[in-house]
């Protein structure tokens, strides 16, 4: 029987050397393709089309993130607070959203058993990604808006979407900004009111 090497994973390291991110692009080549092409083309890599729709978004989730965690980690100082880093960085937030894409497909019983070592669970692109302890940090603190100035229930323009309003407006901002529509259009007739 004839046994397959394992395929080389490319990786290159954030700004903490225990954190990996597997791309194919760097950060850099995305940033320098969204300065070289504007608007969307099919010269565009999915990958910078993608960033051009949501690098606000991941920097917008990583301000409100540490920030909550700022506020959290003088009202409760354990040790398990204060044992992790108090700044998420950028990469860590995509990375983050890496691990979290998948785990959609692939459904356990838990989260922890995404970094199980058992046998019938192991699957290492999650613990090569993040180790699972800062993973269970950052999602501890995930935040969407500032949590302390919250709008009045009782106010009749009453939001109910205001902790991702912002997200929310950002992307349909995005959308219009990014996307043209051409004079034919096809519509799946499920999502037409």
């Amino acid at each position: 029987m004839k046994t397959i090497p394992r395929k080389q994973k490319l990786r290159f390291q954030l700004e903490e050397p225990r954190i990996h991110h597997m791309s194919l692009i760097s950060l850099d080549l995305i940033v320098a393709s969204l300065v070289q092409w504007p608007l969307i083309s099919m010269q565009n890599p999915p990958l910078s089309i993608f960033m051009l729709f949501f690098s606000q978004i991941f920097q917008l989730i990583l301000e409100e993130t540490n920030r909550y965690f700022h506020k959290y980690t003088p009202s409760k100082n354990t040790a398990s607070t204060s044992a992790q880093s108090p700044d998420i960085a950028i990469g860590e937030i995509y990375t983050f959203f890496v691990i979290t894409v998948p785990m959609g497909h692939d459904q356990r019983g838990s989260l922890k058993d995404y970094w199980s070592s058992d046998e019938q669970y192991c699957t290492p692109f999650y613990s090569d990604m993040m180790p699972r302890d800062h993973f269970f940090h950052i999602l501890r603190f995930l935040h969407f808006e500032d949590s302390d100035t919250p709008p009045s229930c009782d106010d009749p323009d009453y939001d109910r979407l205001w902790k991702i309003r912002k997200i929310f407006d950002t992307l349909s901002n995005k959308f219009c900004e990014m996307y043209n529509p051409t004079e034919h259009l096809a519509m799946d007739e499920f999502i037409m009111f």
